[in-house]
Order: structure tokens, then C-alpha cells, then sequence
């Protein structure tokens, strides 16, 4: 098939050039062929190249993970007659359940494979507290953490109202994710 076309491409090439003198002889094709080969490989490779060196690549994880964490601290945020204190986190209503609430019901079919950690640090007491919104999935993905998980810390410094009482706190959310 190949030589077909070469042949065509010869005879063609000598109907162009009535010159007898610039006439391809059966010899010179072993180096036409060569040269075609050349210029369609070439073609290829600068195409390849140009297709690699203008695809861009974007992680959108990082701004994904503000939004969660937003949403956590919004719904575990002090709320007084409909209105939201975000610096202020209510320990009434720090638990599993309004961690899943906030981060399972909107978005269900998005994180089955997230999973978020949250620990609250009362900095008076020294005294940790942790919610989770998926305990087994996250004790799973842990010890995978560096195989097949991602990790992402973010720790804000907040007001914990408990008792009535303000006191100084420290927000750690950890979301694990799969690479």
C-alpha cells in the first residue's frame, strides 16, 4: 500500500518536471521514504510536545477544603436568636451528628471517600474533644495515610462557649481524601 503511494507520488513528480535530469530513479526511493517517515514523525513528536507543554493541570482540593471547613465551623458556631457567631464554637452542639449533618445531607454522593476529624482544644483546660463524620472510615484511612490518602490540617484559633462560660480554644479540622 505504501509503495502505491510512493510510486504515485514519483509518477506524479515526473509529470511535473518534463526535465529527464530531475527524474527519481527506483534508487532514490529507499531515501524518499526515509525523508516521509522523517517529516511524519517529526510532526508527530512537535505535536505531542505542544499538546504536553499547553496542558493545564488545576487542583482545586485546596479551595474545596475552605469550603468544608467553613461549612464545619458554621455549623458548630454559636447561634443566639438566628444569628451566627462564627468566632464563637457552642459545645452543646459539638457532636458526631451535626458534623454529618453538615458535611453528609447536601453533598452525599460527593464525600464517600472524605472523611473530616475535628478537635476542639480548650487552651485553659488543656483538654481535647473530637468529633469525626465517619469514626470507622476514618480509623480505616489513617494508618493508609501516605498510600492511598491525602491530608490537609487547618487549626483556627476560636471562643468555646460552654457553661455559659467563654474561653479561649484552638479549631484543628483534618480532612483525609483519596489521592
Amino acid at each position: 500500500m505504501l509503495l502505491k503511494q510512493v510510486m504515485l507520488y514519483m509518477h506524479c513528480y515526473r509529470r511535473l518536471t518534463k526535465n529527464k535530469k530531475a527524474d527519481l530513479k527506483l534508487s532514490d526511493m529507499p531515501l524518499f521514504i526515509i525523508i516521509v517517515l522523517l517529516v511524519v514523525s517529526t510532526a508527530f513528536i512537535l505535536r505531542a510536545a505542544t499538546r504536553y507543554a499547553f496542558e493545564v493541570k488545576v487542583d482545586t482540593h485546596k479551595v474545596d477544603h475552605f469550603i468544608w471547613s467553613e461549612r464545619i465551623i458554621d455549623s458548630l458556631s454559636y447561634n443566639n436568636l438566628g444569628r451566627k457567631f462564627r468566632g464563637i464554637i457552642d459545645y452543646s452542639i459539638y457532636k458526631n451528628e451535626t458534623l454529618r449533618d453538615a458535611l453528609v445531607l447536601p453533598f452525599m454522593n460527593r464525600n464517600d471517600k472524605m472523611v473530616f476529624k475535628v478537635t476542639l482544644t480548650d487552651l485553659e483546660l488543656i483538654k481535647n474533644y473530637e468529633i469525626y463524620s465517619d469514626k470507622e472510615l476514618y480509623d480505616d484511612a489513617a494508618p493508609l495515610l501516605r498510600l492511598k490518602y491525602l491530608q490537609i490540617k487547618e487549626i483556627k484559633y476560636v471562643l468555646l462557649k460552654k457553661d455559659n462560660q467563654l474561653k479561649k480554644a484552638k479549631l484543628e479540622i483534618t480532612e483525609l481524601y483519596p489521592k
